[in-house]
């Protein structure tokens, strides 16, 4: 059993940590056990300071022997990037689930628990399973959690030391404990760290959305279906409508037809404020909201849609009486109306933990407003090789049409040589629509979006195939399993 320091790394010194990663690679473990190995990573972790480079190292070799994979310099600098609480970004497809189970391994060591945010529920899935062996031999403890996840499985995955969760389910499970009333029902521990994957979607893009944590009350007044007839019926002309700020209210002649159909004198009066509270739903389902884009009807029921990740999620409804209005509008039936417990953003909830940091393929062009918003620097990180993928200027267009001839060229021309090619459109409608114009020239194609989520994983294991086409609603957190060469 041998501990010898070699001539050092590769990388120049002109990259991010490269003078931590020679340090790092100047340690080989020769002929070392894995228990020796675990033994001395819990106490280099402990000393911390100068054995930081040694635990890397270690860690490093725990990973090889357990997987076979060998971290790249890069790798180490994203998870040490992470662990000093910054944004790394590193190229897709250059190793990011396993560069942050180092991050996450040495916070873990450190007695500082992480919950690993990642953009949806197969994500968690996905790197608990394919990562799990790694820290049971480091002796952490570590779990996942989807929305199938009942409060048992909660309660003991969240007292782990690492936990794969998607950022929306964490947050909910922060929200429903505000409607504990008893210490043991809580579900959601302390704010310990957070490591957030596709760190510019969810820190930027899904902040703005705001989480409503709503319910059904015992029964929904059962003027509603009446309501959505007359809003329904309204003349287009008797509503204003400013969907650059989500807004619409009625004309002084709309007014006048709402009270004749539902036989007010006087919509505004105080006593009729249910009723103006659902007329006000009523629009905004009907000029506002759009169908197979907002949302989807399927099985009898309306499903929404996420407006960052294209997919539907069971049991999500529209806040307050909106739910009830797209109901009546696309169902023809009566609703419940849904009552908002409590409401808060996805930048307010991350800003809740002690350290926050994480990971993408895309922070440089998001680096001011992660500044701004959360204190976090940016490191760039180069791939591990040279890329040699080709990226292409933007191509404007000034007509739809004209655009879309472009497309379709693109497309047709990269199927005929055989090349897999992946199309993103920004709703369901824009991908059926693409759908019907690839059918009329006769290219065989398949379809992810909202409608056909459940067969997901099956056609992304097909896209890369040669003349494969795939039109897909987003692409954030469609993720794809692990490994590569290392």
């Amino acid at each position: 059993m041998n501990i010898r320091k070699n001539a050092g790394s590769r990388r120049g010194p002109d990259l991010p940590y490269a003078d931590f990663c020679r340090r790092v690679n100047s340690y080989q473990w020769l002929g070392w056990a894995e228990g020796q190995l675990v033994a001395l990573l819990r106490q280099s972790v402990l000393q911390g300071g100068g054995k930081t480079a040694e635990a890397y190292s270690l860690l490093k070799e725990i990973i090889r022997q357990k997987t076979g994979l060998s971290l790249f310099d890069t790798q180490l600098m994203a998870a040490y990037s992470m662990q000093q609480g910054r944004i790394a970004e590193l190229p897709t497809g250059e190793g990011k689930t396993l560069a942050a189970v180092v991050a996450a391994a040495m916070f873990a060591l450190q007695k500082k628990p992480v919950h690993l945010l990642v953009f949806n529920d197969y994500l968690a899935r996905r790197d608990y399973q394919a990562n799990m062996a790694i820290y049971r031999t480091c002796g952490l403890t570590c779990g996942y959690i989807d929305e199938a996840a009942d409060f048992g499985r909660r309660k003991a995955v969240y007292a782990c030391d690492v936990v794969y969760v998607s950022a929306k389910e964490a947050a909910f499970d922060y929200l429903r404990d505000f409607l504990c009333t008893e210490k043991e029902k809580l579900i959601f521990p302390v704010f310990p760290v957070a490591l957030v994957d596709e760190a510019d979607s969810i820190l930027i893009d899904e902040a703005r959305i705001p989480l409503v944590l709503a319910g059904n009350p015992q029964a929904g007044p059962a003027i509603a279906v009446k309501v959505a007839e007359a809003v329904g019926e309204l003349p287009e002309a008797d509503a204003e409508v400013n969907p650059a700020d989500n807004q619409v209210w009625l004309t002084e002649t709309g007014i006048t037809f709402i009270e004749a159909r539902l036989g007010l004198a006087n919509l505004y009066l105080g006593e009729n404020a249910d009723v103006l509270a659902m007329v006000s739903a009523a629009l905004e389902a009907r000029f506002l909201l759009k169908k197979d884009k907002d949302y989807i009807v399927k099985d009898g029921s309306i499903w929404v849609i996420d407006e960052s990740t294209g997919r539907t999620a069971e049991d999500r409804r529209f806040p307050d009486l909106l739910h009830q209005a797209v109901e009546c509008r696309e169902l023809g039936k009566q609703g419940e109306p849904a009552v908002i417990y409590h409401s808060m953003s996805m930048q307010a909830f991350l800003l809740q933990y002690k350290i926050l940091c994480g990971m993408t393929g895309t922070a440089a062009s998001a680096a001011a407003e992660l500044k701004k918003i959360y204190g976090l620097e940016v490191d760039a990180i180069p791939p591990h090789l040279p890329c040699i993928r080709i990226d292409h200027s933007d191509s404007i267009f000034l007509e739809k049409a004209e655009q879309e001839a472009a497309v379709l060229a693109c497309i047709q021309a990269a199927h005929q040589k055989g090349q897999p090619v992946l199309a993103g459109s920004q709703s369901v409608k824009e991908s059926e629509h693409f759908s019907a114009l690839l059918t009329q020239r006769g290219i065989r194609h398949c379809v992810l979006n909202a409608k056909n989520d459940q067969e997901e994983g099956a056609i992304i294991a097909e896209a890369g195939r040669p003349y494969r086409v795939t039109i897909s609603t987003n692409m954030a957190g469609r993720g794809h399993p692990p490994g590569g060469l290392r």
